[in-house]
């Protein structure tokens, strides 16, 4: 196995992840109150976020005019290498996230001949992974829950198995 690279850090004392995400959303739909409505804040905030990062990086990112907005090409270099970062960073925060909410394996739910439609709109709700449907035979319905093979059994009363209360 070998040893991975250390992270190498820029010497900014802070990556503008803010700043970038409303360029990326600017980048993409080419006007300032689209992107706005899209990322749930006024007008001027892109622009001023905008400006803000046109600063940092030196140069103009987007040539406006009162009735048009486009890349320059030093914004359309930077949205080539930062929209697809973006992506990636979003998906690796979602599936640490998702890992992090997820038990370490699912729910287990036993049901007889099928799954009532209340149960089935939950099941269908809860995140993919999260719950297990296992069909429980009719002459013994409890046995899944009593050798643990299920977590939880939804069976017709009445239903008896030693050590459990229905």
């Amino acid at each position: 196995m070998t040893t991975p690279e250390p992270v190498r850090y820029s010497p900014h004392p802070e990556l503008p992840l803010r700043e970038l995400e409303y360029f990326a959303v600017v980048s993409e739909t080419l006007h300032f109150g689209q992107a706005a409505e899209k990322l749930g804040v006024t007008p001027g905030r892109v622009s001023q976020m905008i400006g803000r990062l046109e600063q940092r990086v030196g140069g103009q990112l987007f040539l406006r005019t009162s009735r048009r907005v486009e890349l320059s090409d030093l914004g359309a270099g930077l949205a080539a290498r930062v929209v697809p970062s973006l992506l990636s960073l979003r998906a690796a925060f979602d599936a640490a996230q998702a890992a992090a909410l997820s038990p370490a394996r699912p729910l287990r739910v036993g049901f007889q001949c099928s799954v009532y439609e209340a149960v089935a709109r939950v099941v269908a709700a809860m995140p993919q992974g999260m719950v297990q449907l296992v069909e429980l035979p009719w002459s013994a319905p409890l046995t899944g829950v009593t050798a643990g093979a299920v977590d939880l059994a939804l069976v017709l009363s009445p239903a008896e198995a030693e050590g459990l209360r229905t």
